[in-house]
């Protein structure tokens, strides 16, 4: 890059680089919403937005000793908004953004690099409502890069706050510091450590409160591997993590693995885990142990050999278990350029319950929400009236009836999301509740799953079949346990050319247990082709249907999605795109979505222009929403 005099510096001070920008936006919505059971709404909104931005790089005495940038942004925007509800006046804001790094002796071995970023964002809503914004971090990394054990330390400090005055009230400040975080690896004897250390502190004035917290969490990691022909490696890492607040927990966990290569077709592992968990003084305690052993026959066929136990220790009592598997992989090359993979796999497992009671707590399970199906915990044996549901791991507490309902069907309990309420289809929350299951209960639990796959060319066919038994040898028995049988066919055609690349799979499968019972199918297809240069067209489609005799429930999803693109010149593209989405439930409102836009991006010299324009139209029951979304961005670089 060529350096450039800026003016009259200071000896041994050059500019690199110095670019400038102008941008202005222009954006309109209106968004219509009709149901029967209420009057039409309507809402509007113009927003104008005006910004202005610097970007500089240099250095000083040379290249390499001592480098710097800064890049910076400052705007403006208005806004007007129209409802049935409401009117609004005009709305004003401001924003700010600045970025800065030095970078100190960066061509060697020893470097430093020092950053800092920091954004504010003002919003006046007009009606007495102020919305406040602003994040910043600063950091500095240090980095020794001698062949023999290269490294960097890192320290970073990230802080953000939010603030909203008005008809409501409700500041929340967070901050995370990285304390230190540590990494380095020896190439000579494969070995790596790393170590992060983070702090993170919340004070929540919202109402309602969310709650003021801390959190403090440290990561380790250190593992070796060496020998050749009798590789042997080790792998540890570990984790500690603690919040006080409202609700006050830790916890902590290690995970070992050791690798030993016994013989040109021999290999052995081992891993441990362990985990304790702590809460309002109730603590439970988990270690789990795996041994594998997988032997290579010959070179289309391997087998598998697997031993696990685990102990658990907790307020009322102490859970064991142990069990294996066997599992046996086939890989053949056949004639015609073909491929035939076999794999086989059979397990048993125990459960021993010797409890005081009952009840044993779950705290703290993630569960993400399915678009179709039953969302299942992870324990059997659920209390339902102890369920607890909050929206992601520090979200607000969620309510039965209202945002979900729970459903026990055998042995498992499911969450479902309900209309209208808080959930939706990718929605993550946690889960807390009691398992209850009889103190001297001990169940047996039994599997079998096979697979077969041929693949030649562009086609591939493969079958999958998995069954689960579990009996109750003692104790009382508490529900009905699993007997599931699962099977599934799957058929794929490809094809991957220069112009054209495309691929279609079909699949039905069939669910039967105590639990559940389905019958489903599903389409896959997706097209790419580019018959000229600059010129793409893309389709994807998928659709499927699942029929439940158990519980009683049909779904059935489609959604479509076309897209043209073209691009005249390297600076300039088209797209062009529409999507149709279709859910049916029989126990819920059918739902509909139709979307349609362009996007663009086109370069003239040293101005950009970015539109956008979409509509689209939303059906759930005998509601409608329409929404159009108009947008132009003009930038002018320097």
């Amino acid at each position: 890059m060529a350096v450039i005099p800026f003016g009259a510096p200071a000896e041994g001070l050059r500019w690199t680089r110095i670019d400038g920008h102008l941008e202005l936006g222009s954006e309109y919505r209106r968004q219509r919403s009709d149901s029967p059971s209420a009057e039409e709404r309507r809402y509007d909104e113009i927003r104008v937005e005006e910004s202005v931005g610097l970007d500089v790089e240099g250095f000083a005495m040379k290249p390499g000793l001592l480098s710097f940038g800064a890049d910076g942004t400052v705007g403006f925007r208005q806004s007007r908004r129209d409802s049935t509800d409401a009117s609004f006046g005009d709305d004003d804001g401001r924003l700010l953004e600045f970025d800065a790094d030095l970078r100190l002796l960066s061509d060697q071995k020893l470097s430093f690099l020092v950053y800092g970023r920091r954004s504010d964002d003002d919003w006046n809503r007009g009606i007495g409502t102020d919305t406040e914004s602003s994040s910043e971090t600063v950091g500095a990394i240090a980095r020794f890069s001698w062949p023999v054990f290269p490294s960097s330390l890192t320290w970073q400090r990230q802080a953000s706050r939010a603030e909203s005055f008005g008809i409501s009230f409700s500041t929340r400040r967070q901050e995370t510091r990285e304390l230190l975080e540590y990494s380095g690896q020896r190439i000579r004897e494969s070995g790596q450590f790393r170590l992060r250390l983070r702090q993170e502190d919340v004070d929540d004035e919202s109402f309602p409160p969310i709650g003021d917290y801390r959190i403090r969490e440290g990561t380790a990691s250190v593992g070796r591997r060496w020998g050749t022909r009798r590789a042997r490696s080790w792998q540890t890492s570990g984790r500690y993590f603690e919040r006080k607040g409202r609700f006050d927990y830790e916890s902590a966990s290690a995970d070992t693995t050791l690798g030993w290569r016994l013989g040109e077709t021999l290999d052995l592992g081992a891993r441990h885990q362990f985990g304790r968990f702590s809460s309002d003084g109730a603590a439970t305690t988990t270690n789990n142990g795996t041994v594998t052993l997988e032997h290579r026959l010959y070179e289309s066929l391997k087998t598998q050999l697997r031993g696990f136990g685990s102990d658990v220790d907790q307020v009322n009592g102490n859970r064991t278990g142990y069990g294996g598997d066997v599992g046996l992989r086939y890989r053949k090359s056949l004639p015609w350029a073909s491929e035939l993979r076999l794999d086989t796999r059979v397990r048993w497992e125990r459960d021993n319950n010797d409890l005081d009671s009952r009840e044993s707590p779950v705290t703290g399970e993630s569960l993400t929400i399915a678009a179709t199906g039953t969302n299942l915990l992870a324990e059997p044996f659920v209390d339902p009236l102890s369920i607890r549901v909050t929206e992601g791991a520090n979200g607000p507490l969620l309510f039965e009836g209202i945002d979900y309902t729970v459903q026990v069907i055998g042995t498992r309990t499911s969450i479902e999301a309900l209309p209208g309420g808080a959930l939706a289809a990718g929605s993550v929350v946690v889960v807390d509740y009691v398992r209850a299951v009889d103190p001297s209960a001990e169940i047996d639990t039994t599997g079998f799953r096979f697979g077969a796959a041929w693949e030649r060319g562009w086609f591939r066919i493969r079958y999958e079949h998995d069954q689960r038994e579990e009996r109750q040898r003692s104790g009382a028995p508490a529900r009905l346990l699993q007997d599931s049988h699962r099977d599934r066919v799957q058929v794929e055609l490809r094809r991957d050319g220069r112009e054209l690349r495309s691929r279609i799979a079909a699949a039905v499968a069939t669910d039967r247990s105590v639990s559940v019972a389905y019958d489903e199918w599903s389409i896959t297809h997706s097209t790419t082709w580019s018959p000229a240069k600059g010129i793409d067209l893309n389709l994807h489609l998928r659709g499927g249907e699942r029929a439940f005799s158990r519980p009683e429930r049909d779904t059935s999803h489609f959604n479509a999605n076309a897209s043209f693109a073209f691009r005249p010149r390297r600076d300039q593209r088209i797209r062009l795109y529409a999507e149709y989405r279709r859910f049916d439930d029989s126990i819920s409102p059918n739902q509909r979505d139709f979307e349609v836009g362009v996007r663009g991006r086109f370069r003239y010299a040293l101005i950009e222009l970015t539109p956008l324009l979409s509509w689209t139209q939303s059906e759930r029951g005998q509601s409608t929403v329409d929404d159009l979304h108009v947008l132009l961005r003009v930038r002018r670089n320097f």
